[in-house]
């Protein structure tokens, strides 16, 4: 049977020998056949494998030892929906340790027949769909299936290989070790060499644990030693990054990952298109199509891929090899357009990613960025749980915490944490963010965006639910949004910050009394600063334009109460003040700031933020 999490196994191989991407079309889901000689160094081990196809998708095929019962072969299986649970009448097997039989695994539509040294060892049919095997999959020599906590085989193998064919017995009884066969294998393992390398090219091996081989055998020692091989060209590994950013992303979601949700009829989706972008939303996140891609560009809207609904109507899941030819597709068309923002792959803890664990969570994340270049995937996690176990750059690292519930410590923490991880993967970062109430959100949403924040999403629903598709325009996400939606395409403008300050606080979000400190530990503003606050709590981040100009995002550090923040700018090495400007957030433009000397006055609403522009400015 099957453990439900796969760890991380990455090949080592070079980026500038890596093969082409295979396409996504190109599926083993009919007949096909596993063959392998080998000598088992015990008669007593127990659900051992031998060569194994897994999709990554929860489902396998292999060549197993001992699990049913003791000493007998049979044809391993997901929840053994391809395996014959009644083996009383099938021979146990007698060979030594030092004799090698060879074992065959013939799948012809729903019949399976299996053989030892030639001869039929057992046949029965099967109710159990045939195996999808998709770009994604693995084959894995020498334990049960891909997951690291699956049973090994301790002992040694000649030769394995895989046709895409049903061979016949007479075909079966006429294969030698090593030699070459008619029709010619799909893919083959003879042992000829240090790196185990597959003789049709197909897949890509790496020995496992201490897997090694030597006289043209492959040894095995049954504790961790396998050989893990993955489709040519599918290997993950670091990729260029893709585009920074437009615009800042504020999301609509109504969930993920299981149907469509969103209207089907055409006038109905466009009207919650439009009532979403005049409530301040740019991006929905949904099942893909043609027309609601035309829709989004019409309306100035963009798409969020949702690449893990799979039931009927979607079919976009990327873990299902059936879907994953649409999904390729898919990610040809969009590539460079700008109605798109990209694709949603993950929301939940990484290490929970199903089926397949953190393995298959990043050979889909390698797919889909191979796939489109062009576009960010989010990989959303909570916390921070495994955020450093993506192999390749996904573009948007998203994460949750819901912290006005589980615990406002994690907010500061989490953001400190994050912003340094997607500078260095030149990333950018995303947020779920609660619904709670107007206040509580955008004191959220404001000290994220001074930490960088570039796509949020709402959990979920908000002013429209597909239970009760009745537009509620006076939600207080909408009210939000309102506010807030002309800042988004200069948030984008922004890049990431360079440093994120703070001002000691006596007041808790929750406008309670507190000692006074620095909250979270984060940095006070240096004293040699080109801008001091002389009144008010804040937090303050640091960015900055290509041309130079200076940003500063301020946000207020109490979610309850408005605060009038006083600031005081150095000017340039003359002393004469720069130019500061304040975002208008209803002009849809900047305003210069009148500065009384060298000072501004900001008036911050409960949970506000204000961007200002600052030009004119030169150091010593």
């Amino acid at each position: 049977m099957r453990a439900a999490v796969i760890t991380l196994m990455v090949l080592a191989v070079s980026a500038a020998v890596r093969a082409e991407l295979p396409d996504a079309t190109e599926l083993m889901e009919g007949d096909k056949t596993l063959v392998a000689w080998v000598a088992s160094a015990n008669l007593t081990q127990r659900n051992v494998g031998v060569l194994t196809m897994d999709n990554m998708a929860g489902n396998f095929d292999g060549i197993i030892f001992g699990e049913l019962f003791p000493e007998k072969w049979m044809a391993g299986s997901d929840w053994f929906r391809r395996t014959e649970r009644n083996q009383q009448a099938w021979p146990v097997e007698t060979a030594d340790a030092k004799t090698f039989v060879q074992i065959a695994i013939v799948y012809k539509g729903n019949q399976i027949t299996l053989y030892r040294n030639g001869k039929q060892y057992a046949q029965y049919v099967t109710k159990g769909d045939p195996l999808a095997f998709g770009v994604a999959g693995v084959v894995v020599i020498g334990r049960h299936n891909a997951d690291p906590r699956a049973r090994y085989f301790s002992g040694q193998i000649d030769d394995a290989r895989v046709y895409d064919v049903a061979l016949s017995a007479a075909q079966v009884a006429a294969l030698k070790p090593d030699q070459p066969s008619v029709p010619k294998p799909w893919a083959w393992w003879t042992f000829d060499d240090a790196a185990a390398k597959d003789r049709t090219g197909r897949f890509e091996s790496e020995l496992t644990g201490g897997a090694r081989i030597a006289s043209g055998k492959l040894l095995l020692d049954g504790k961790d030693d396998s050989i893990l091989a993955v489709r040519a060209g599918t290997n993950t590994g670091p990729l260029k990054a893709p585009p920074a950013p437009k615009e800042f992303a504020n999301v609509f979601s109504v969930g993920y990952g299981t149907v469509d949700h969103f209207p089907k009829n055409t006038a109905e989706f466009e009207k919650l298109l439009v009532n979403l972008k005049g409530a301040g939303y740019n991006t929905i996140h949904c099942v893909y199509s043609d027309e609601r891609l035309e829709l989004c560009r019409k309306h100035g809207m963009k798409i969020m891929i949702d690449v893990l609904a799979w039931q009927e109507g979607a079919e976009t899941d990327i873990r299902r090899p059936r879907q994953q030819g649409k999904i390729q597709a898919i990610c040809k068309k969009v590539q460079n357009d700008d109605a798109v923002w990209g694709y949603n792959l993950w929301n939940e803890r990484l290490d929970k990613f199903s089926p397949g664990g953190i393995d298959a969570c990043n050979r889909l994340l390698y797919m889909l960025r191979k796939w489109d270049p062009t576009h960010p995937v989010w990989i959303g996690t909570y916390l921070n749980y495994f955020s450093g176990s993506l192999t390749t750059n996904p573009g948007c690292y998203g994460y949750y915490d819901y912290h006005w519930q589980r615990g406002m410590q994690w907010h500061f923490g989490l953001l400190k944490g994050w912003k340094p991880h997607v500078e260095k993967q030149d990333a950018y970062l995303g947020r779920w963010l609660l619904r709670t109430d107007h206040n509580r959100c955008m004191y959220t949403l404001n000290t994220s965006i001074a930490y960088g924040l570039k796509t949020c999403i709402w959990f979920i629903c908000g002013p429209w639910h597909p239970a009760n598709p009745k537009w509620d325009g006076k939600h207080f996400l909408c009210q939000i949004g309102r506010e807030m939606h002309t800042l988004w395409p200069e948030l984008g403008r922004i890049g990431r910050p360079l440093a994120v300050y703070t001002t000691p606080t006596t007041k808790t979000p929750g406008n309670e009394g507190k000692e006074k400190g620095n909250p979270a530990g984060i940095a006070g503003i240096p004293e040699d600063f080109w801008m001091q606050v002389k009144g008010g709590e804040v937090l303050v981040g640091h960015f900055k334009y290509d041309n130079e100009h200076d940003a500063l995002y301020v946000a207020n550090h109490n979610a309850m109460a408005g605060q009038k923040i006083v600031m005081d700018f150095q000017g340039n090495h003359s002393g004469k003040p720069s130019k500061v400007e304040l975002f208008d957030r209803k002009a849809g433009q900047f305003v210069e700031l009148k500065l009384s000397g060298r000072a501004a006055t900001l008036d911050l609403g409960p949970g506000g933020g204000e961007l200002l522009r600052i030009s004119g400015r030169t150091t010593k």
